[in-house]
């Protein structure tokens, strides 16, 4: 089972259960800024979990494309596994299936000091509140956000 591209949102995803698209997202985005050399050396063992360099400004902050089409594609693929938690506020979770463990499983073998690095800090972002992450990731790269995009523009 070869890696492919969208198999980065497996190493987001990890052995967690992520709560909603906006903290996929900054998962995404914050493993993008503070873990370049351990992602370096992911994409060295499989050149096609190069990580994400798409970002924009968006409303909640760093928002990229790539990732959400790579999200749709495990979902189709079967890797990834998503449940509706609130119908009105169309809210998700997300979680690795089976197959998307044993493919995670597979990357995690071939880079294990990497990504236990990376793994810890997905961990310890899931300990931290949305409206904090936010707030943080505000604070820490505000030309992510819309507002402040539109105020340059």
């Amino acid at each position: 089972m070869k890696a492919v591209p969208e198999d980065r949102i497996l190493m987001i995803i990890n052995d967690l259960t992520i709560h909603g698209t906006t903290r996929l997202q900054k998962y995404g985005f914050l493993l993008t800024m503070k873990h370049e050399r351990d992602l370096r050396a992911i994409s060295k063992n499989h050149e096609t979990l190069k990580f994400y360099d798409d970002w924009e400004a968006y409303w909640y902050g760093p928002y990229s494309p790539r990732l959400q089409k790579d999200v749709k594609r495990c979902l189709e693929a079967k890797t990834v596994g998503r449940v509706r938690v609130d119908q009105d506020l169309n809210q998700h979770q997300y979680y690795l299936t089976i197959k998307g463990r044993v493919k995670w499983r597979r990357i995690l073998a071939e880079s294990p000091d990497a990504m236990s690095k990376t793994g810890s800090m997905i961990r310890s972002l899931q300990k931290v509140g949305l409206e904090r992450l936010l707030r943080g990731i505000y604070s820490e790269y505000p030309t992510y956000t819309a507002a402040a995009s539109s105020k340059t523009s």
